[in-house]
């Protein structure tokens, strides 16, 4: 007889049996969802899964992981090294998540946990508080003794139930799961890849993390389960005995700390069985009688040992057959609604108040009770399939395995994030997540059989998959609960790693064996060049270039004035046309005359250029200076409520309008610890400090553009019209004197703006990391620096695709990152320091609500719905506003849909009124006085800078400049589309222009430089 053959026919069974198994649970659980209303009930409601997106979803995630695994194995020669990193940082990730997961979800032990606990306290330090009650659980359920004795080791050691120790124990537990789950698929196949994946997939296994805090023995008997599976295969590889005393060690430790664990010493007796008679060796059964000794006599040893001291005998538990009968009635018990086959207090009913605690007869009643369950199974099949159908349902399609039920009990205060995540809106985003998670392991483990089922393939390999084929199996007629199942997902992961990459390896062949990967890479080939750039770059131009164009034709004509500089009230007057061509036309010529002299002699160019830096940054700073000190200016509307935040934090005492303002806008609390820490450096309303602060802020703004332009154009005569431009943009000189984070979120993005070239071009890590800080400030000071922060993401994956530099993308991860845990950090400290809660401020849906209401040159301004909407109608409620405001948005979009004539003038008018404002409201918003001869200043300098972007536009759609060339535009149609829904204002158009300087810069130059030409041209042509 060919022995062989014989486990290789045992594999197949096994195989085949498991693909029956995995595909009915990938089916189910791409089609349905079972799902807790509520998060702290045990009955998981049965929902359709959308398996449209659920597909989608799993092919994007197997993608990733696809992509990713091949970044990190690219290079031959450190592909050892990377893996062993990524062992290190997945085993050190899965440590640290769950102990800080149990530190912080403030988890209280109840039932089960708190009982066993209980008991390893008392045998610890003293049996001094023990009743009747608890004597009985004990007595009803001696194979908890195992785990008790463990946490009786840790009390001992680490103090009186001292649960947080176990908990750490837990997390290593956790750690050493990655470790050995990555051992065992190195052992089975031989290829990198799959460990990789596995490493990759382990990353987002939230349930064994959270499972960490729970007081019991989930989490510890999977590790030693894996150990155990880890101990098999060294032992069959080497065949050295000292690997089966460590695999006879790790199950009897593994089913003292959990029960269900017998399941993995039956799969690995099957194995073992097969392999001596494979094989030919008895020592194989000699290695599982010495495993299956070690582990009865451990049990009775410890039993007995306890029985001594407990003074009453272990020996009288609850007979397991009432356990088989409870998992084959309804659930359900003291009107709490289960699924079928959950608890329902069968057992203890019958064990404890109807047999009082007689074995024989509680037996007889089980029995009964069960050939009742079957009788009526057989008698209704179509009851017995819904039934089974629940109750696998129920347990292996609930994606969370009830992690976040099992934890939710608490008696003291937790985080607001764990309060969102728990009961909160993050908890539909995290079921979804583990749905899609879920899918992928079961998909990836039944690929895994389907494609090996045909190979001859050693019997230990599939040790995994016959414990969970074991575990399925059992609990299906055991009592239900999903928590009981991960253990089982968990021995899927290995096996999914591998069926992932057999599965790309197959499509790899084929894509290849098709063409379709040459023509792919043929494609990428072409894709991947300047074309890339040159395409986007036309893309922005076009889409930027047009409003601007508009805008500047719109802004000779007519001009976005206020009522008074008192009222935030825009309406539109008439502009003197003549007059502003002729200052435009007359700028034009001062900007060429200038360049020309300063530009004349090619030696002294970067000394005339720097001596031009010089002069504008004092100019800029007198000018700042002396509108300071001489504008009768005052605090109002956000200026003034950030004053008083800022002010109250540094006297500590805070106003409760003031904190019922940043309760309201938590987004400027980082505004606020900037005017808090320059009230506690030079004085509690110092606003000449801060505003001192704002005209640093412009001298970096200079500096920084002048940088910018060189940078992006390589032309001297694009920076002298760019230090010309910045020492005549008065607008930002006069935000200097309003108390708000304007100027600084200009000057910050210019500094990151710069940083993000020199990083493009060197690559240099100190620049990178000052961009990040740069821009995190930025967003501090100003929300809209966000829409710089994408362009420049936009800017860097588009340099990536295009010259083949991935590291550019790579690096967006850790600034996006940066972005956004900057502002829920600020927000966290202001928590920390006021007491209020601040996560329940406006939501941002009223926002785009009030941006599409009104009329006229009002449409889209400030009207105070969102105010009314949050406090009055929604009582501080953002679910409640949130609702009414997503319904204003639908009834505001179903109106523009109904009259597109409406529409149009709708977003025209709004349009205008914020990008046609030529002081950018400035003078309002300082609440300055009336200064005619400067408004005629911005309302003509707008149109030169207008004129300077269209000509840019215009002339780099020929001159194929570089992606980046076209960031001051993209931010600036960042900020068209974003003001498109929001609520407009005259100020929040001063970011965007004051910006786009430098690209005016250079259209102006390349206008005057065009113009010069056609004159020379003509002369030529005169003179022959």
């Amino acid at each position: 007889m060919d022995t062989k053959k014989f486990e290789f026919f045992c594999s197949r069974v096994a195989a085949g049996v498991g693909i029956l198994i995995l595909g009915f649970l990938s089916l189910y659980s791409i089609f349905y969802t079972r799902k807790f209303p509520t998060n702290h009930d045990e009955m998981p409601v049965q929902t359709w899964g959308s398996p449209v997106s659920l597909v989608i979803l799993v092919v994007l995630l197997i993608a990733a992981v696809g992509y990713l695994g091949h970044w990190i194995l690219k290079n031959e020669k450190h592909r050892e090294r990377n893996i062993r990193l990524l062992l290190a940082f997945t085993c050190i990730y899965a440590a640290v998540y769950g102990i800080v997961w149990a530190f912080a979800c403030k988890y209280h032990m109840m039932w089960d946990p708190q009982l066993v606990s209980f008991w390893g306290d008392q045998l610890a330090h003293g049996m001094n508080d023990v009743s009747a009650s608890d004597i009985d659980y004990l007595s009803s359920y001696p194979h908890q003794m195992g785990l008790i004795a463990l946490l009786e080791l840790v009390y001992r050691i680490c103090g009186p139930e001292n649960y947080h120790a176990f908990q750490v124990l837990n997390g290593l537990g956790a750690g050493a799961i990655v470790y050995l789950g990555c051992k065992i698929i190195r052992m089975t196949t031989k290829r990198q890849e799959p460990a990789v994946y596995f490493l990759l997939l382990m990353l987002c296994c939230h349930p064994l993390y959270i499972y960490v805090c729970f007081v019991y023995g989930e989490v510890l008997s999977v590790c030693l389960s894996f150990l155990a599976v880890y101990a098999l295969l060294l032992y069959l590889e080497r065949r050295q005995i000292r690997y089966g005393v460590l695999l006879g060690a790790a199950l009897t430790l593994a089913c003292l700390v959990r029960s269900n664990c017998y399941i993995v010493i039956a799969a690995i007796a099957c194995v073992l069985l097969v392999k001596m008679i494979s094989d030919k060796k008895l020592r194989h059964g000699l290695v599982l009688l010495l495993c299956l000794a070690m582990f009865f006599v451990s049990h009775t040893a410890l039993d007995k040992f306890y029985e001594q001291r407990l003074g009453f005998s272990l020996e009288n538990g609850m007979p397991t057959v009432l356990w088989v009968a409870m998992g084959l009635q309804e659930g359900g018990s003291d009107g709490i609604e289960r699924e079928a086959g959950w608890y329902n207090g069968f057992a203890y009913d019958v064990f404890v108040d109807e047999c009082g605690r007689d074995q024989e007869q509680s037996k007889q009643i089980g029995m009964e009770a069960v050939m009742e369950s079957l009788t009526n199974f057989k008698e209704h099949p179509a009851y017995a399939a819904d039934f089974f159908w629940r109750k696998i349902g129920s347990q292996w399609v609930e994606p969370t395995y009830s992690c976040l039920q099992e934890t939710n009990r608490r008696i003291e205060e937790r985080s607001t994030f764990m309060d969102r995540l728990y009961k909160g809106d993050l908890w539909p985003g995290f079921v979804r997540f583990m749905d899609v998670y879920q899918s992928v392991i079961y998909f990836g483990a039944f690929l895994f059989l389907l494609l090996i089922i045909r190979k001859k393939i050693p019997v230990e390999q599939l040790s995994l998959l016959i414990v969970v084929i074991g575990g399925f199996l059992f609990y299906v007629v055991w009592e239900a609960k999903s928590r009981y199942v991960l253990p089982y997902f968990i021995m899927l992961i290995p096996s999914a790693a591998c069926g992932w990459d057999l599965f790309l390896q197959k499509l790899g062949r084929l894509w290849e064996k098709c063409g379709v990967g040459r023509r792919v890479r043929a494609f990428a080939a072409k894709l991947q060049t300047e074309k890339t750039e040159q395409l986007c770059s036309r893309v922005i131009l076009l889409l930027a270039g047009l409003p601007t164009a508009f805008l500047f034709l719109y802004s000779l004509i007519f001009t976005t004035i206020y009522e008074s500089n008192d009222l935030e009230v825009p309406s539109q007057t008439v502009d003197p046309v003549p007059l502003i061509l002729l200052f435009v036309a007359a700028s034009l010529g001062a900007l060429w005359m200038a360049g020309r002299w300063i530009l004349k002699k090619e030696a002294n160019r970067k000394r005339n250029l720097h001596i031009l830096l010089g002069v504008v940054l004092v100019h800029c700073a007198v000018f700042c200076i002396a509108w300071n000190l001489l504008a009768q200016s005052a605090l109002r509307a956000d200026p003034l409520y950030i004053h008083a935040i800022g002010g109250g934090f540094a006297l500590s005492d805070l106003n409760e309008s003031a904190m019922d303002y940043l309760y309201t806008y938590p987004h400027q609390a980082g505004q606020a610890l900037l005017v808090e820490i320059v009230y506690r450096i030079f004085g509690y309303e110092n606003f000449f400090a801060f505003r001192m602060v704002n005209t640093l802020g412009v001298l970096v703004f200079v500096v920084s553009g002048f940088a910018i332009t060189g940078e992006l154009f390589r032309k001297d005569r694009a920076q002298v019209n760019f230090l010309l431009l910045a020492a005549g943009c008065v607008p930002l000189f006069v935000y200097t004197n309003v108390i708000y984070g304007e100027v600084l979120a200009i000057a910050a993005v210019s500094f990151g703006l710069w940083m993000f070239l020199r990083w493009l071009r060197e690559e240099k890590l100190r620049d990178l990391i000052l961009m990040i800080l740069a821009l995190v400030f930025a967003v501090y000071m100003k929300n809209n620096a966000l829409i710089a922060a994408v362009a420049i993401i936009l800017t860097a994956l588009i340099k990536a695709v295009a010259e083949h530099r991935k590291k550019l993308a790579v690096w967006m991860i850790p600034f996006l990152a940066a972005l956004l845990l900057s502002q829920p950090a600020m927000t966290k400290l202001y928590e920390h320091r006021s007491g209020w809660p601040l996560d329940r401020g406006m939501p941002k849906t009223l926002w785009v609500a009030m941006g599409l209401q009104g009329e006229g040159m009002t449409a889209g301004w400030w009207n105070e719905y969102p105010d009314k909407v949050y406090k009055e109608q929604a009582g501080y409620n953002p679910e409640e506003a949130d609702a009414i405001a997503k319904e204003a948005i639908a009834f505001s979009v179903k109106g523009f849909a109904e009259h597109p004539k409406a529409a149009v003038s709708f977003f025209g008018h709004k349009f205008v009124s914020q990008w046609n404002d030529a002081g950018y409201g400035c003078e309002v918003s300082a609440g300055s006085q009336d200064t005619p001869r400067l408004e005629f200043w911005m309302n003509s300098y707008q149109s030169l800078i207008f004129l300077g972007a269209c000509a840019f536009a215009v002339l780099a759609w020929k001159r194929r400049y570089r992606i980046e060339a076209c960031l001051p535009v993209l931010i600036l149609l960042g900020g068209y589309l974003f003001h498109l829904a929001w609520e407009v204002k005259g100020r929040y158009g001063l970011f965007y222009f004051v910006l786009l300087l430098p690209a005016a810069a250079e259209g102006l130059a390349g206008l005057t430089e065009k113009a010069l030409k056609k004159e020379k041209a003509g002369e030529n042509v005169h003179e022959a």
